[in-house]
């Protein structure tokens, strides 16, 4: 077995065969960045507690291992951050590879990312302390009481599970919706109180969403063989995206995994009888229903989908929409009834925040130092005014997919198109931002048909926002390496969300422009022909025929 580059074996490289002889060295630096990556950033939490990995007590016979040490913040801070800055490198030659025809085997893709989440899933959490929240408030609510009125520092008796909870969130009830509640629950009644197993626990549902996710992405790409190596590529073997939601443990995965599946269960079905599909379509609205029930921003992917099949013949949406909207219901309803009436008083409060990786922190401060509490108080409808601002220019930039054929192709791309416009409203317009908010952007970017630009721009953002987050823990002490990611946290994140936003508003105005000149072209072509033509010719020519239709139905 030879050794290439990076220190990769050339046997880890072979596993990925195919495309042309053009794609095999970007492929094999593509790998060799990739699995590199994926090393750095997970050998810190395996050592055992540091600046980005919370303890959970005593080790056991149990589930996440690590090797007891602590690790310096200094040493943590660098492999995390040029483990990620590898990650982007990685990801950046995969595309490339993939453009030159690189079509890694899916059998091979899917082992290879079961075995990454594996090992994420074996070792402790790491990026945040997010994780510790869950288990509390699924403790909170076994034990009886309201995890949304309740704080995990006013509980009165000792508890180890309660107790974990990190700054500094406290001092906060939960902010997270009743489904989610729900499995924090009974994950906590299986843990019985023992924080490493109730943590565990969440990391295995997480990681097992994570691969459905993967596996569902592959059943949207079809036969194309692009689209199903992006998802490879962006998705399942992506070391940063992994690191971020399955290291992390971050609840978006089981999100993005029941508005997959809802996504494939409405578009997928178009063959057979309306009773037939009836069934899925309900289905399909239950995941919708999980999707928003779990965190509310992710009602989007439901908004793409529908999108996606509004062009289906009126009987046919119109069963469709009614059987997603009671699957929907029937899962959302008696989950708002158990979760109470506080089960938002949260979330109202969180509109307010601000995260210091946004750029409109420092216009925030700007705003409250003329207006006071009143601009805070304005934040949600300003966040608001700029979302819609962005979904225009977005919408204006990638025009909807020509219907010049209707099928499940069609649609996909239809839909993915639609939620790259929805989820990327959502990170440049939002005061509060978190690198595992990106979930349904990468979605979008895996199956939809973007501008090279955006790709990197993305591929950057997700490598920046992350390298902002290290080492992930609110109160560690304080060094020089936690010191430069906090300024990664100030200026870099910040100065590349206005970079998109600016690419993005730059690209819909020149598509206005552009648009506009082809117009005024035409109206003085068909000035200047009219000019030339008879009266007699021009009835004779201008007539449209029935059932023909203009370019601009498309």
């Amino acid at each position: 077995m030879t050794i290439g580059a990076f220190g990769i074996p050339e046997l880890v490289r072979s596993r990925f065969s195919g495309g042309s002889s053009d794609s095999r060295p970007v492929r094999n630096t593509a790998l060799g960045l990739l699995a590199s990556a994926f090393v750095l950033l997970i050998v810190p939490t395996f050592l055992g507690s540091s600046a980005a990995t919370p303890p959970l007590g005593a080790r056991t016979f149990w589930p996440p291992y690590d090797l007891g040490l602590t690790p310096a913040p200094g040493l943590v801070v660098v492999l995390l951050a040029t483990g990620f800055v590898l990650a982007a490198l990685g990801l950046w030659q995969a595309l490339r590879a993939i453009r030159l025809g690189w079509a890694p085997r899916v059998d091979r893709v899917l082992k290879a990312s079961t075995l990454m989440t594996l090992a994420l899933v074996l070792v402790p959490p790491f990026g945040s302390a997010d994780h510790l929240s869950y288990a509390a408030y699924g403790r909170i609510s076994d034990l009886g009481a309201d995890p949304y009125v309740v704080a995990p520092n006013t509980w009165p008796t000792s508890d180890a599970v309660i107790a974990a909870v990190e700054a500094p969130w406290e001092g906060t009830p939960s902010v997270y919706g009743p489904i989610a509640t729900a499995l924090f629950q009974l994950l906590a009644a299986l843990g019985a109180g023992e924080l490493r197993m109730t943590v565990w626990l969440w990391q295995a549902v997480v990681g097992v969403a994570f691969l459905a996710t993967g596996a569902l992405l592959y059943r949207l790409a079809g036969q194309d063989e692009t689209r199903r190596a992006r998802v490879a590529v962006l998705w399942l073997l992506n070391p940063a995206l992994l690191a971020i939601l399955v290291g992390g443990a971050h609840l978006d995965v089981l999100a993005v995994a029941a508005g997959v599946a809802g996504m494939a269960l409405l578009i997928l079905p178009r063959r057979g009888a309306l009773l037939v599909r009836v069934p899925l379509w309900v289905l399909a609205g239950a995941a919708f229903g999980l999707a928003a029930g779990t965190k509310l921003p992710y009602l989007a992917v439901a908004a793409a989908a529908w999108w996606a099949i509004h062009r289906r013949p009126p009987a046919e949406l119109a069963v469709a929409t009614t059987s997603a909207l009671v699957g929907g219901l029937a899962v959302l309803l008696p989950a708002h009834v158990w979760a109470g009436p506080h089960a938002y008083d949260q979330t109202q409060k969180a509109s307010h925040f601000v995260s210091i990786a946004s750029p409109w922190r420092t216009v925030i401060s700007l705003l409250e130092a003329l207006f006071g509490q009143a601009a805070r108080n304005a934040l949600p409808l300003l966040f608001a005014a700029l979302a819609v601002l962005v979904i225009l220019a977005a919408r204006r930039i990638w025009q909807p997919v020509a219907y010049s054929r209707v099928g499940t192709d069609v649609e996909v791309r239809s839909a993915a198109r639609a939620l790259l416009v929805l989820s990327l409203a959502y990170p440049l317009a939002a005061p509060y931002v978190l690198p595992w908010y990106d979930a349904p952007v990468w979605i979008a970017l895996v199956l939809a048909d973007v501008p090279l630009l955006l790709e990197g721009l993305l591929v950057a953002r997700l490598a920046v926002m992350a390298i902002s987050y290290v080492p992930g823990r609110a109160d560690v002490p304080s060094s020089l390496a936690t010191e430069v990611m906090l300024g990664v946290r100030h200026v870099a994140a910040p100065v590349l969300v206005c970079w998109l936003l600016g690419w993005l508003f730059a690209s819909a105005w020149r598509s206005v422009r552009s648009e506009g000149l082809r117009i005024s072209r035409l109206r003085t072509r068909t000035n200047a022909s009219a000019s030339t033509v008879s009266p007699r010719t021009t009835m004779a020519v201008l007539p449209i025929q029935p059932g023909v239709p203009h370019s601009h139905d498309h």
